[in-house]
């Protein structure tokens, strides 16, 4: 059969959102043989990453194309577009799919206009999948995890990241990081927390950590830029930032970090040209709408 460029029509599109973890945590590990089965009979995406961090702001960009400027897990109300929108304007149907205690950062269309209207719980996943909608997400809970002590820490991590409960949080992300050092997500999240409190010394020490555990990581590397540039050592904050960009050319935190950055260094042309990046990637972003007009544009 020769090989044709057209997009093939597809009865249906199912997405699963599950929650990440790195890529060496899970590929080629036996206590996730499913997720691997998947990987080894299919298409594996190894160069593919999120925008920024924590999970909301993905999961608006994912859903509305934007993050929105939202750099948290709080409660947000968004104007559509939405892929749901488009699509029923296109005269096709849309559905999340959740399951029961899937907080609502991870159901993006909750933040929405059209917000329950399309959420169904997952119990209502059609056993016939003729029965699909055009296009639907399924979003697990945050329990749903393998028995290993580690990502048991990690994900009652999240948990209490959920609720606003710092202390807890940080307890379950070292006991994570205790029973498993080579848990890059703990690590991280262990260095957002400390660099809120402006610990710079702690939240470098962990981003530095997870710098080590996963290299090409682009979060790790936006996030030792900030923290440098918090401490004024601007040369490495570039190196860092710049890193990130290389691995990431998307990264909206290295993008607005590093205009900023080239603002604090007299250099308005370089943050002009990372401004407009910003913005090509994310137009609706209200952090970059406020950097182009300090840039006088």
């Amino acid at each position: 059969m020769a090989a044709s460029n057209l997009m093939p029509a597809y009865d249906h599109i199912v997405v699963v959102v599950e929650e990440n973890h790195s890529f060496g945590g899970i590929i080629g590990n036996p206590q996730a043989p499913y997720i691997n089965s998947l990987a080894s009979g299919g298409a594996l995406l190894t160069n593919y990453h999120a925008i920024t961090h924590p999970s909301q702001p993905n999961y608006f960009a994912l859903y509305a194309g934007s993050t929105f400027g939202v750099a948290d897990s709080g409660i947000h109300n968004l104007p559509d577009p939405t892929l749901a929108t488009v699509l029923q304007a296109a005269g096709k149907s849309f559905v999340g799919y959740i399951d029961p205690g899937s907080p609502r950062k991870h159901n993006p269309w909750e933040s929405f206009p059209e917000g329950f209207t399309v959420e169904q719980g997952i119990g209502a996943f059609p056993a016939d999948f003729s029965q699909l909608p055009d296009v639907s997400f399924v979003v697990p809970n945050l329990v749903r995890f393998p028995p290993r002590t580690d990502l048991v820490e990690y994900n009652l991590g999240r948990l209490a990241d959920e609720r606003g409960d710092d202390d807890a949080a940080e307890e379950h992300y070292r006991a994570a990081l205790a029973a498993n050092p080579r848990d890059f997500l703990s690590c991280l999240n262990l260095g957002s927390h400390a660099a809120r409190r402006r610990d710079w010394p702690a939240a470098l020490g962990y981003f530095q950590q997870a710098s080590a555990l996963e290299p090409a990581s682009d979060d790790a590397e936006s996030n030792l830029g900030g923290v440098y540039m918090a401490l004024g050592d601007f040369t490495a904050a570039e190196q860092h930032l710049d890193r990130a960009l290389t691995l990431n050319p998307q990264s909206l935190s290295a993008l607005q970090n590093g205009a900023l950055l080239r603002l604090r260094e007299g250099d308005p042309a370089g943050a002009r040209e990372l401004a407009r990046r910003l913005l090509a990637i994310d137009p609706r972003n209200p952090a970059a709408l406020r950097l182009r007009e300090r840039l006088g544009e």
